[in-house]
């Protein structure tokens, strides 16, 4: 005679942290973004689980970041907001020159001195965002609209960088030169 115990456990749930932000993809068109959020201990960034974008009540997509390739060349941790921090909050501008809004999040919890975004563009022909690249965030990745491409700020130590990111002609980001710079790294937000 055998006797099995079940035991019964009490999950208690507790409603998710949600945080929304709107994206204009056309004049037209705006999606929202919807960040489901997890707190993390010791921090006041919370961690992005999952990431779903809505045409008005319609699910359009839903990106986790497990979707994201691995980022070798930046401090990455995952996807992450901070609400009480200006850098910390969503990165929302057309980057690739084509009307429609991108955005990037947070991709550290702790931040260095220079702080990562992984950046999502539409893509009007499949209508999903897809991942990009992961740069420095606002305050250190400048658009160019005169020479249509993007310049990344860097400090490491006491020198300064700029790094130009411009585009193919299929809207692929292509990595160029980078120089060193007289320029102070720290905009308005920064300080």
């Amino acid at each position: 005679y055998e006797s099995t115990i079940l035991e019964a456990t009490e999950t208690i749930q507790m409603p998710e942290a949600v945080y929304e932000f709107p994206v204009m993809v056309s004049e037209d068109r705006g999606l929202t973004i919807t960040l489901h959020l997890e707190e993390l201990e010791d921090f006041s960034a919370k961690e992005i689980r999952k990431i779903e974008v809505y045409d008005g009540n319609q699910l359009l997509q839903t990106i986790t970041k497990d979707d994201i390739p691995e980022v070798t060349d930046y401090a990455w941790d995952g996807l992450f907001l901070n609400e009480s921090n200006t850098i910390g909050l969503p990165d929302v501008r057309d980057l690739n020159f084509d009307g429609a809004e991108d955005f990037g999040l947070l991709a550290v919890f702790a931040y260095p001195q220079n702080v990562p975004y992984s950046y999502f563009f539409w893509n009007a022909e499949k209508e999903l965002f897809e991942y990009q690249f992961t740069a420095f965030g606002p305050g250190w990745l400048q658009i160019d609209d005169s020479e249509k491409c993007l310049v990344e700020l860097s400090n490491e130590g006491t020198e300064s960088y700029e790094k130009y990111f411009s585009f193919d002609q299929d809207g692929n980001i292509v990595s160029g030169k980078q120089i060193p710079s007289d320029i102070n790294t720290f905009s308005d937000n920064q300080k």
